[in-house]
């Protein structure tokens, strides 16, 4: 092959990015002895996607994302709720959220609707299907009511406990404070005396009617208390079950 062909055939070649051949086409040339090297990597490779695409929204949500701090998401649940006739069927969704903080369940034929946001207990007389009244007081989620006469007592997330009566117009005629946490569960003793208070601090206090303060603290337990129960037979014994990391019945 004649050195000018030689020379056409290597300029026709494709060049590889960061591989540089050596020499002019005619000869070899000799350059601290090496044939090929390889150029410099760049610091920074360009990114193959065109961000200018991007709203500047989202492009300040991708630069954002590496710069989240993951949440700490408890184990246990804050609130359980009783679902009877729920179907088991894996290819039914039976729950759904609302943007205003429902949540829909369907349960057999019947679909309820459990409200998460409010703190408010609405009192509704069943045979006239119609709400008589409403009660405030709480600062959080309501979790825990118990009837004692004409006294109804409500438990909340704030580990308060009120007692609305319901011969007066006001929302709540005490409030009682021994928790530090969620009260979940709540039951007054069947002579109408004594009401019993559970929460997710591990503690059962006992309250007289009519007190501000427990009247004792129960400290047997090493996880939420939610199951309560008077004894009908003999005044003053009660009955208390913890959670899944107690396991036990005081």
């Amino acid at each position: 092959m004649a050195p000018s062909e030689s020379s056409g055939f290597r300029s026709g070649l494709p060049r590889r990015p960061g591989l540089c051949l050596a020499g002019d086409g005619s000869r070899p040339r000799k350059e601290k002895g090496r044939v090929l090297q390889f150029a410099a990597i760049p610091e920074q490779a360009a990114s193959p996607y065109n961000s200018s695409i991007l709203s500047e929204s989202c492009a300040a949500e991708a630069r954002s994302i590496n710069s989240i701090i993951p949440r700490n998401v408890s184990p246990f649940a804050y609130k359980v709720l009783d679902a009877p006739r729920l179907m088991d069927d894996f290819y039914s969704n039976l729950i759904d959220w609302s943007r205003q903080g429902l949540l829909a369940v369907a349960l057999g034929a019947d679909l309820h609707v459990y409200n998460t946001v409010t703190s408010k207990v609405d009192l509704w007389d069943i045979n006239k299907m119609s709400k008589v009244r409403s009660f405030a007081g709480h600062s959080k989620h309501v979790t825990a009511l118990s009837w004692n006469s004409h006294l109804l007592s409500s438990a909340g997330s704030e580990g308060i406990v009120l007692n609305h009566d319901m011969r007066v117009p006001e929302n709540s005629v005490a409030a009682m404070k021994g928790h530090r946490s969620t009260i979940s569960g709540l039951k007054w003793s069947h002579d109408d005396r004594q009401l019993a208070s559970g929460g997710n601090d591990n503690l059962v206090c006992i309250w007289r009617a009519g007190m501000s303060k427990p009247q004792q603290r129960i400290t047997a337990h090493t996880a939420c208390v939610k199951a309560l129960a008077w004894s009908p037979h003999h005044a003053g014994l009660l009955a208390t079950g913890g959670g899944t990391q107690d396991q036990t019945i005081a």
